[in-house]
């Protein structure tokens, strides 16, 4: 009867406090809740913003590498077809003097000199 009486307090105490802790929850979650919501609406415009931010940096370095990239290249072909150029030039002048040479040492005018 003791133990049935401390249980029956005791479940009407745990009760209690159980529905006291309903009530007075939704008083601090609505308080709560408007300030978390601008918090909320706060960091989603930081997260853009600074996304925009770092997109449009990422961008800007983007172009200004491919541009100096395309500079680089443009200058390196360039310089690979002048010597080029240079190289076969030089080349075909050897490649005709040796034949000229091999020629004119098997040439019948040369036999007749």
């Amino acid at each position: 009867s003791t133990s049935a009486a401390m249980a029956s307090r005791n479940g009407a105490s745990s009760q209690t406090s159980f529905d006291n802790a309903h009530a007075v929850l939704p008083m601090f979650w609505h308080a709560n809740s408007a300030r978390l919501a601008r918090d909320e609406a706060a960091i989603a415009f930081i997260r853009v913003e600074s996304a925009t931010d770092s997109t449009a940096k990422a961008q800007t370095v983007l172009e200004k590498s491919c541009g100096e990239l395309a500079l680089i290249r443009a200058s390196a072909a360039e310089d690979i077809a002048s010597r080029r150029g240079w190289c076969s030039k030089a080349s075909a002048a050897k490649d005709q003097a040796v034949l000229d040479r091999s020629w004119f040492d098997n040439s019948p005018i040369r036999a007749t000199a």
